[in-house]
């Protein structure tokens, strides 16, 4: 089961039980831990660590081991998979999705948005992936408070004249994703 890119995977989000259970699904297979390190590139120890919960995998190490052990990622982490279906993929569930789809189809980086509005990356980020309300285009959508030069210099640059054409702008592109 392939990541899809626009789900945040968070390691502090996944379960915390998932260490055990693959160990649980490695040892219900028979193999040794140096067997399944060296058919996942990664070191025996670090495959320690992640058994005994010391340590949690990236989303390639999980995926590369749930394949090996031929486990489904579902049965070893779902609360993470559950939380992830959630995440909003519509700019009329949040208008950063709409936004993210603009800034790409325009061809712009984050760090070139930022620096143009003056809103720091990690806050559009964080908009784009619908993880919080923005005052920028928060009232589109009647939440938040939205300050009007900033709105209007995150439509400058984009090349749009105010933030009503910014979020007509973001409605359009979003369809197009």
């Amino acid at each position: 089961m392939p990541h899809d890119p626009r789900l945040p995977f968070q390691r502090r989000m996944l379960p915390p039980g998932l260490g055990f259970a693959l160990r649980e699904a490695r040892e219900a297979r028979g193999l040794s831990r140096r067997e399944v390190a060296a058919s996942t590139g990664i070191r025996p120890r670090t495959l320690a660590r992640i058994e005994r919960c010391a340590q949690c995998p990236s989303w390639p190490t999980l995926e590369r081991l749930c394949d090996h052990l031929e486990v489904n990622v579902a049965a070893v982490a779902p609360r993470w998979l559950k939380d992830s279906f959630d995440v909003p993929t519509s700019p009329t569930e949040a208008p950063g999705v709409g936004l993210r789809a603009l800034r790409r189809e325009r061809g712009l980086t984050l760090a070139a948005v930022a620096a143009g509005s003056g809103v720091s990356a990690a806050t559009l980020s964080r908009f784009e992936r619908g993880i919080t309300a923005s005052r920028l285009l928060g009232p589109q959508m009647g939440v938040g408070a939205c300050g009007d030069e900033d709105l209007a210099r995150l439509a400058k640059v984009f090349g749009l004249s105010d933030g009503a054409a910014l979020w007509q702008a973001c409605l359009v592109a979003a369809d197009g994703d």
